[in-house]
């Protein structure tokens, strides 16, 4: 069974940046900033438009809209951060891609 959502965000290509983006937070819980620094360590560019960090931020909402993460608020760090995880809905979506 293969999965067909796609972040709007992207439009075609968009499927590839949301996979990685949960894989990503599989690995670790991670902040919006880190993420799309990982990205670029990987060599994954986004389009031009409203940059890097815009669209990677516009792809978690997208995500969060899907219920495939969470937002939660880091409160041991100064000032609280907001960091994402993965739902369990999002791990379904992992499982279906891998």
């Amino acid at each position: 069974m293969e999965s067909t959502n796609k972040c709007k965000v992207f439009n075609k290509s968009g499927k590839l940046i949301c996979d990685l983006l949960l894989i990503l937070i599989a690995e670790k819980p991670s902040y919006g900033y880190e993420l799309s620094n990982r990205l670029c360590e990987m060599g994954i560019t986004i389009p031009e438009g409203i940059g890097q960090k815009g669209r990677v931020y516009r792809a978690l909402s997208e995500l969060e809209k899907r219920a495939e993460i969470i937002f939660d608020w880091d409160t041991t760090s100064s000032p609280q951060e907001k960091f994402i995880k993965l739902q369990r809905k999002g791990m379904k979506e992992l499982k279906i891609l891998l």
